[in-house]
């Protein structure tokens, strides 16, 4: 699968799971639901906009492992942590005795884990420098990019079984998950409230 449907597929997926957060801001009572969070509702859609661009790029990071640095992650803005990434990969490979090359090291869980902890690490170490520091951003960002990274596996696996299909099958999977999301927290909320 191509970089451009990555980021495209991935992209999907955080605006139906964010408007899923949004409906449960409505059902909830936007005024309960931003006060519980201690946020506006400004602040709520940049976290949302925030996370969803963490999400779309991070899709994009586990690709980082190509053999030729052909992968549309190399000209990006992302293209530094992507040679990271391409070094780290090399490191953990020699170190585990893994092979190195796409769909390798960082196309599992270990990998996943150590790129989401590495780009994590370095704007935590940003934040400090720039004098801030709030411990639910950070988790919130380290949630992004490994949903972002882990969502780029699946996708990839999908395309590995049913190559033709796996763009459209998957878009309507997660658009049959949104709008069971949306009746499911519907009926949850009319049991509760």
């Amino acid at each position: 699968m191509k970089g451009k449907q990555h980021f495209n597929l991935s992209c999907i997926t955080g605006a139906c799971f964010f408007l899923l957060v949004f409906h449960i801001a409505d059902l909830y009572g936007p005024e309960q639901f931003l006060l519980t969070l201690n946020i506006s509702m400004f602040e709520l859609f940049l976290f949302m906009v925030f996370g969803l661009l963490l999400i779309s790029f991070s899709a994009l990071l586990p690709d980082s492992d190509s053999d030729n640095k052909g992968s549309v992650i190399f000209y990006t803005p992302l293209s530094p942590i992507a040679h990271m990434l391409n070094a780290l990969e090399k490191v953990l490979a020699f170190i585990l005795r893994k092979r190195i090359g796409h769909r390798q090291l960082m196309h599992r869980p270990l990998g996943i884990l150590i790129g989401t902890i590495l780009i994590v690490g370095i704007v935590i170490a940003l934040s400090y420098l720039l004098g801030y520091n709030n411990a639910l951003v950070f988790i919130y960002i380290f949630a992004s990019v490994f949903i972002g990274q882990t969502l780029h596996v699946i996708q990839d696996k999908l395309n590995t079984m049913i190559p033709n299909y796996a763009y459209h099958l998957y878009v309507a999977f997660i658009l049959a998950l949104t709008v069971l999301g949306y009746y499911a927290l519907n009926h949850f909320f009319s049991n509760v409230i």
